[in-house]
Parts: C-alpha cells; sequence; structure tokens
C-alpha cells in the first residue's frame, strides 16, 4: 500500500518521496512563529525544489524578491 499525498501548495497528488537536502532528508516545508511549531505543508517533489532553489536565492542575494 503506497502513501499518498496531496501537494498544500498546487493541489497534485504524489507519492511519499524523500529528497536530501544539506544533509537531512526533506518531503515538504514547517513554519515555526515565535520558536514554536506552527504548520506542516506537504510539497510535491516540483514545489519543494521550486521553494528550496528561491530560498537559495534569496540567501545569496539578501533579499526575498
Amino acid at each position: 500500500m503506497a502513501d499518498a499525498k496531496k501537494c498544500d501548495r498546487c493541489g497534485k497528488l504524489y507519492e511519499w518521496y524523500c529528497k536530501e537536502y544539506d544533509g537531512t532528508d526533506i518531503n515538504g516545508a514547517g513554519l515555526f512563529r515565535d520558536r514554536q511549531y506552527s504548520i506542516f505543508y506537504d510539497l510535491c517533489q516540483e514545489c519543494l525544489t521550486e521553494l528550496i532553489e528561491w530560498l537559495e536565492r534569496c540567501d545569496k542575494e539578501g533579499d526575498a524578491e
């Protein structure tokens, strides 16, 4: 039996996966507010890749545009 998921960003159905990033296996994104866990977003591989690329660009450029 597969563990089917639905991407919280684009709505695409996908099977569970694990992507290595910076030495850690990830398959979504969690947000924290006031140092407390707030919410977790299930992301398909494409949306997670786009998020990682955007974060890396922001880190290099120093802004979020």
